[in-house]
């Protein structure tokens, strides 16, 4: 009989007398009610999940690469279905051309090019960077959705 312990550390007969009897145990019971309301509507609820979703992974190293992460990162949630598209952002060191900035989507550089000092140029730079990666992801798109080859990989169209 000891595990029929009221809340209000009696043996009770019957267990939720103490609990209807204060307001704090109405107040819980009321809660546990809601919250499985709450979990009966959302699996009764049609599921809109999407199986895919898309991030942006930041592989640079200096001041000027994370500023130009951040300002891609911003015109690339202006584009429309952005959060389809995983893409890589890589900077790399080169001695003719200073930093170089790369973004890849699936394993495919789809824009290099410098990284300037100046904050004013990384912006315009992430801006024309946004504008072509997105040309290249759709063009890509429609080229695989085509008639393609059976026995060519995806890699080698």
């Amino acid at each position: 009989m000891t595990a029929v312990l009221g809340w209000c550390g009696r043996r009770l007969r019957r267990p939720f007398t103490c609990a209807l009897g204060s307001r704090l145990g109405l107040v819980m019971l009321l809660g546990m009610g809601l919250t499985a309301a709450q979990a009966q509507a959302q699996a009764q609820a049609p599921r809109q999940r999407s199986d895919e979703f898309g991030i942006v992974v930041n592989q640079t190293f200096t001041p000027g690469g994370q500023e130009f992460y951040r300002r891609f990162t911003d015109f690339w949630r202006e584009k429309p279905d952005f959060e389809s598209h995983t893409l890589v952002i890589l900077e790399r060191p080169s001695r003719r051309y200073g930093n170089l900035i790369l973004v890849s989507y699936g394993q495919r550089v789809m824009f290099s090019g410098g990284l300037p000092v100046k904050i004013e140029a990384i912006r315009a730079i992430a801006s024309d960077a946004v504008d072509k990666v997105y040309a290249n992801i759709i063009s890509l798109s429609l080229r695989f959705s085509g008639d393609a080859d059976p026995d060519l990989g995806a890699d080698e169209l």
